[in-house]
């Protein structure tokens, strides 16, 4: 059975990059949460500058994400 840990666990025995790329992909998720609730905000406000310039983050983000996965792939866990 395969139990996810938090991260502060997996990093006292994986490779220190490894870690540093769980913990960076911790803060990119809460990054997406916290953009994808201020586009929603400046949609319904009709805020379109806004809107375009959220969009561009979040899509910087979501690369970021898909980077660090490529580059270590034991970070796509499946999450219950």
């Amino acid at each position: 059975m395969n139990v996810i840990r938090p991260w502060y666990e997996r990093a006292m025995s994986e490779d220190p990059d490894l870690a540093q790329a769980r913990v960076l992909l911790d803060a990119l998720a809460a990054q997406l949460v916290s953009l994808n609730r201020a586009l929603d905000v400046a949609q319904r406000n009709g805020r379109a500058a806004e809107v375009h310039a959220l969009t561009v983050d979040l899509r910087t983000v979501d690369r970021y994400i898909e980077r660090l996965h490529r580059r270590f792939p034991q970070t796509q866990e499946v999450r219950p």
